[in-house]
């Protein structure tokens, strides 16, 4: 898939929130999970494919191609701070995969801290059935809907 000839739109809902593998400029291939995209619009010089770790980074003007990985439940929340989460998570909608087997989607309103000495946090929907403690999930994916 070439990025370049995508809209914004398209550009979040194929790479953002999964596992990437680009092939860059300088013929060599780099696999990254993008946990966010941004571009201009979020006061950015260019597009970058926003990585774990800032050194990871790929910037669209690297890009020749780039295959996305399927949205599998791959976001790594329990190694994510409560910035993370609410900066990747809030206005989303996610599917959550918990322990029991159960799968339940909604759209993610906030994440709260539900224990300060813990890294136990609360997904909240709109519902209150939507809520899940972190203690329960197995794994996340973010839903795009086209």
């Amino acid at each position: 898939m070439n990025p370049h000839k995508m809209s914004l739109p398209e550009v979040l809902a194929n790479f953002r929130a999964r596992n990437v593998t680009f092939e860059l400029k300088d013929g060599t291939k780099r696999t990254i999970f993008v946990n966010e995209i941004e571009d201009e619009d979020d006061d950015q010089p260019e597009m970058i494919f926003m990585a774990d770790d800032p050194k990871d980074d790929v910037f669209i003007s690297q890009v020749v191609d780039a295959v996305p990985g399927s949205a599998n439940f791959s976001l790594a929340i329990h190694q994510m701070t409560y910035f993370e989460l609410k900066f990747v998570l809030k206005g989303q909608k996610a599917e959550f995969k918990l322990k029991d087997g159960a799968i339940k989607t909604f759209i993610v309103t906030n994440v709260l801290i539900k224990n300060a000495a813990k890294t136990n946090f609360t997904f909240v929907g709109n519902k209150k059935e939507d809520s899940i403690d972190s203690s329960d999930i197995l794994g996340v994916k973010i839903i795009a809907d086209k």
